[in-house]
């Protein structure tokens, strides 16, 4: 929101506010320490080509971001490097007694992939985390789920917020391909992604009932179909 915000305002302020929340994003879950940074590192790519962005916003969103992830910086070094627990003042650096970068690996990345496109979009095996028979966002949400990722494909060069959603989806499956541990692929894991999937499926219902509104075939064809196969 704040990076969107940032290109629209085009204030170094905005800019600053959207690195603190970056930052702070890195501590909201285990796995957001490599999902943020590919999102950071894809929707800037993104930005710049489109010449949105410069070396000065960058510094200056990448300045908070670099600041706030160096603690999680040192955990991870300490652990990689079977270091002892580091303790500065009241801060605690931790040696955890299981380290989980051992779930990392490229050894599974398409199948990973293709299985998590099928736990997030449809159904998975856990049924305390999905019902089968409903799945996870109801069926009948799929075309409308469909419908939102492609307007956002379309609008994906002109419009941030787009870009945003579609690059966001893009992280989460990578890092979804990246994971080892077989069974990780659940929405527990993987919940970030509903984010970009929510915001896909308001944009399909959009469309489907400004498509209702103005009397075409194919929206009353496809909604009926849709709803008579869930």
């Amino acid at each position: 929101y704040f990076m969107c915000r940032a290109v629209t305002t085009k204030k170094i302020s905005d800019y600053f506010m959207a690195g603190i929340f970056a930052g702070l994003s890195f501590y909201s879950y285990a796995l957001s320490y490599i999902a943020v940074p590919v999102f950071i590192v894809l929707f800037i790519g993104h930005l710049w080509i489109k010449k949105k962005i410069d070396v000065k916003k960058v510094l200056v969103f990448m300045a908070p971001v670099v600041f706030m992830g160096i603690p999680l910086l040192v955990v991870q070094l300490i652990n990689i490097f079977d270091l002892e627990t580091l303790v500065i003042g009241r801060i605690t650096f931790p040696k955890f007694l299981v380290y989980r970068s051992y779930e990392l690996g490229l050894s599974r990345f398409f199948t990973n992939m293709y299985e998590a496109f099928i736990n997030t979009n449809f159904y998975e095996k856990t049924t305390h985390l999905c019902i089968p028979g409903f799945g996870n966002l109801y069926f009948i949400s799929i075309p409308f789920l469909m419908i939102g990722f492609i307007s956002h494909c379309k609008k994906f060069k002109d419009n941030e917020f787009s870009g945003a959603c579609v690059l966001w989806i893009i992280s989460m499956y990578l890092l979804a391909g990246l994971l080892q541990e077989e069974g990780a692929l659940n929405n527990t894991r993987l919940n970030a992604l509903y984010i970009g999937k929510i915001a896909c499926l308001i944009e399909g219902i959009r469309i489907s009932l400004n498509a209702l509104k103005k009397g075409r075939k194919w929206a009353n064809i496809g909604l009926i179909s849709a709803y008579g196969l869930c």
